[in-house]
This record gives C-alpha cells, sequence and structure tokens, in this order.
C-alpha cells in the first residue's frame, strides 16, 4: 500500500517545493532540498546534484516527481 500526501488530492502545484522548483533559473539560480542541490543550466535542463548523484530532468513536473520519489 502507497502512503498517499496531501499534495495527492489539491495537485501538485500547491506544494511548496514545486512551487519553488518552478522559480529556478528565473527568480533563483539552485535550490538546496535535503542533499540535493537543483539549478537550471543555459540549456534549460534541471540538474539535481549531491554525493555521487548527477541527474538532469527536462522539466519542472520531472524534477518534482524525481524529488518525491527519492525522499527519505
Amino acid at each position: 500500500m502507497k502512503q498517499a500526501n496531501l499534495f495527492d488530492y489539491t495537485g501538485d502545484c500547491t506544494d511548496p517545493l514545486y512551487t519553488e522548483i518552478k522559480k529556478l533559473g528565473n527568480e533563483i539560480a539552485s535550490l538546496q532540498v535535503n542533499e540535493y542541490v537543483l539549478s537550471k543550466n543555459n540549456f534549460g535542463l534541471i540538474e539535481i546534484t549531491a554525493d555521487g548523484i548527477f541527474e538532469c530532468a527536462g522539466s519542472d513536473e520531472q524534477c518534482y516527481n524525481y524529488l518525491i520519489s527519492h525522499a527519505k
């Protein structure tokens, strides 16, 4: 059984994490989320880095889903 969270019902757009991800590259240069550092590169990809991790997300939604699926 999967544990639900509030944003499963209200939508991702109300999640403060999703809101901050949407600001990357426009209002903020980088964002620290737990051990992850997020930044948007010159190609519009969101780089997700941590110790031994380097991933790229092609959209805000993909980045958000990566973080949610890897949350500890």
